[in-house]
C-alpha cells in the first residue's frame, strides 16, 4: 500500500519560532516585574505610536528652521553695523582728507598762475594808465 499506514510513529511538529520574540527584553520585564516597578508608559518599552517619527522629525526640523532664521537676522544686523562703521570712517577722516587735498591743489595752481614780470614787447599794444599825480 504504497506508505499509507494507519499507525503513525508521531504526531506533526513544527518548528515555530516566534518573529519578534527577544529573550533578553522578556528576561528584563521579568525583572521589573519582580521588583514592582512599573515602566515609565505602563504598556512596556517599545511601544508603538502611529506617527511619532514623523512627529519628532517635523518638530525638529522646524526648531532647526527657527534657529537659522535668527542667525540670519543676527548676521544680518551684524553686517548692517558695520556697514555704517565703515561709512561713518569715511565720512568723518576721509572726505575731510580728500577735500584738504583739493584746497591745497587749488592754492599751489593758484600760485604757477600768478603772473611773472613781463617782458618787453614792441608789438604789443601799450596799455595808457591815468596819472593821478598832481603837481606842486
Amino acid at each position: 500500500m504504497l506508505g499509507f499506514s494507519p499507525f503513525k510513529k508521531h504526531a506533526n511538529k513544527f518548528n515555530y519560532t516566534p518573529r519578534y520574540y527577544d529573550p533578553d527584553l522578556e528576561a528584563f520585564r521579568e525583572r521589573r516585574a519582580e521588583k514592582g516597578e512599573q515602566l515609565s508608559d505602563g504598556k512596556g518599552e517599545n511601544v508603538y505610536v502611529a506617527g511619532e517619527y514623523i512627529r519628532r522629525r517635523r518638530e525638529a526640523r522646524n526648531e532647526q528652521r527657527r534657529q537659522d532664521a535668527a542667525d540670519r537676522k543676527t548676521r544680518g544686523m551684524i553686517r548692517m553695523l558695520i556697514v555704517i562703521v565703515v561709512v561713518a570712517i569715511v565720512i568723518f577722516v576721509v572726505v575731510p582728507r580728500v577735500a584738504q587735498m583739493f584746497d591745497l591743489a587749488k592754492q599751489n595752481t593758484a600760485v604757477q598762475t600768478a603772473p611773472a614780470e613781463e617782458e618787453f614787447d614792441p608789438y604789443r599794444p601799450i596799455r595808457v594808465v591815468p596819472n593821478d599825480y598832481q603837481g606842486e
